[in-house]
């Protein structure tokens, strides 16, 4: 069952976040890396929200997609959107503590 129907992908999100000292939002960077099979390419979209969720004048969102020997994964629950949102949230509660 588990090498017929897929799996979430593993993901190494990079978030990087610039704002001025009242928290204006300046700069955005969201660079995912994640893999796929060798017979077939699925991009987990981890990078999707972070286009639209936050006026920012500088936004640079990267998906790098890597082929390994493993089946190919699909979306599980929620497409790349679910993980992608929880490392930029998760990002932005760290800059409202600096």
């Amino acid at each position: 069952m588990f090498n017929s129907c897929g799996f979430r992908p593993a993901t190494v999100q990079e978030i990087t976040l610039g704002a001025t000292r009242d928290g204006k939002l300046t700069a955005t960077r969201h660079i995912t890396t994640t893999h796929t099979s060798e017979v077939d390419e699925n991009t987990e979209p981890c990078g999707i929200t972070t286009r639209m969720l936050y006026a920012c004048p500088n936004l640079e969102v990267t998906h790098n997609l890597v082929e390994i020997n493993t089946i190919t994964p699909t979306a599980m629950r929620a497409p790349g959107e679910s993980p992608g949102t929880f490392a930029l949230e998760s990002a932005m509660d760290e800059l409202a503590n600096v």
